[in-house]
């Protein structure tokens, strides 16, 4: 779509092949989901396809990539009704991150549609902004190295 600067009147719109669940920037080029387990990389004038990412966890379809954006090297997803994010190499497309997002997702016990589907890179590191559907607030959260399990019987 174009819209006029000073108006704000719509001046044209764009053909889209698949339904729009997420949208990121990477360099010059977007990159668009579609909740499938693929990512289209896309022309950032005309958004016609340029190309697929077949996104594989472990060998296997990630299927539900929600919402995206881009930092340090890799699109980040959201997995719809998943409590994870993905961080996903866009050469391969393998998922070499994967994010706990259970505690935040725990401050909304008791509500099945309260599901996380926003993420927005913050210019910090590992920072992120999370939200979802019939969620009340942002939340800013900081990812660190996973902790080692506690092995005791």
């Amino acid at each position: 779509m174009r819209w006029d600067p000073q108006t704000r009147d719509l001046l044209e719109t764009v053909r889209f092949n698949r339904e729009g669940w997420g949208i990121c920037q990477v360099g010059d080029r977007i990159v668009t989901s579609d909740g499938s387990s693929e990512l289209v990389w896309r022309d950032s004038r005309s958004l016609q396809p340029l190309g697929i990412i077949k996104v594989r966890l472990a060998g296997q379809r990630l299927d539900g990539l929600n919402d995206l954006d881009w930092s340090a090297g890799r699109i980040w997803a959201n997995i719809w009704t998943r409590h994870y994010l993905a961080g996903i190499d866009p050469a391969s497309g393998e998922v070499t991150d994967v994010v706990d997002a259970r505690a935040v997702r725990e401050r909304f016990p008791g509500d099945p549609d309260a599901v996380m589907n926003g993420i927005a890179a913050l210019p910090a590191p590992g920072e992120f902004l999370l939200t979802g559907k019939r969620w009340r607030f942002l939340h800013h959260v900081r990812l660190t190295e996973s902790r080692p399990r506690d092995r005791r019987p």
